[in-house]
């Protein structure tokens, strides 16, 4: 008799242990898109840098300050100012040798390090070329020259100066033309950079740096504005040199 009923209960028991079945795990919430001006960028150490549209550019808002290339090997550091000049690989410096110096400033990079193929801007981002200061330049100063190609200096603008500096940290000047404005929110702040040939650093407040990936026999393209100018100018200088890095992305771009 009892295995009689256990066999007529035995369905109604499963259907049961049917209707209290857990419920499925939820969908995960797709990841929030990308907005310009209000996401941060992420580089392989997870720092993390606001961004701002510049025209039909985003650039991050900070200099990158990353230690690793993206397949994770460390870029090597802590090079005493005599070995610098000798230095002929992949390298970087944080300005004064000061760790506070490496949030403020990001760190000061020579051009094997820049433009290693290992790359240091992550997916979807790249480092600033020549061709994307071009635009930034022209979207500050409709009458910058952008055709400049010597070795010296190209003062591409000569109001964007003031556009990109932050208004803190740069040395004052009595003209009211020259201080900075940041109008463009570009928010550059003094990094200076790293001599080549000393491997001293430049004076605190004094000027900022930025490296492009692009060679050349002659030298290396740099960007360069100091607190005594308006000006955005352009630079062949000796790849050894310590300088600045932003990466950008175009507007319309999607991962």
């Amino acid at each position: 008799m009892k295995k009689l009923l256990l066999f007529l209960l035995l369905p109604w028991m499963i259907a049961c242990q049917k209707d209290i079945l857990p419920d499925p795990k939820p969908e995960p919430e797709p990841e929030p898109s990308f907005v310009c001006g209000i996401s941060k960028m992420k580089d392989i150490e997870n720092n993390l840098y606001p961004t701002v549209p510049i025209g039909n550019q985003c650039w991050m808002k900070t200099n990158l300050r990353t230690g690793k290339y993206l397949n994770g090997d460390s870029i090597p550091a802590g090079i005493p100012d005599s070995v610098w000049p000798r230095t002929t690989t992949d390298a970087c410096a944080i300005y004064q040798h000061k760790p506070e110096n490496d949030t403020i400033y990001g760190k000061l990079y020579n051009f094997y390090a820049a433009a290693d193929p290992r790359g240091l801007c992550p997916t979807g981002w790249r480092l600033a070329t020549d061709s994307d200061w071009n635009k930034l330049v022209k979207y500050l100063d409709v009458d910058a020259d952008t055709t400049f190609d010597g070795i010296g200096a190209g003062h591409y603008t000569r109001v964007g100066g003031t556009m990109i500096k932050d208004t803190t940290r740069w040395k004052p000047h009595s003209d009211p033309n020259l201080r900075p404005t940041n109008s463009s929110g570009f928010t550059a702040l003094p990094g200076s950079n790293r001599e080549f040939n000393l491997g001293t650093f430049g004076p605190e407040g004094w000027n900022a740096t930025w490296w492009t990936p692009s060679a050349g026999p002659d030298g290396n393209w740099m960007r360069g504005t100091a607190y005594f100018t308006s000006e955005i100018a352009r630079f062949k200088v000796d790849r050894r040199q310590g300088c600045s890095l932003r990466c950008v992305q175009d507007l319309n771009h999607e991962f």
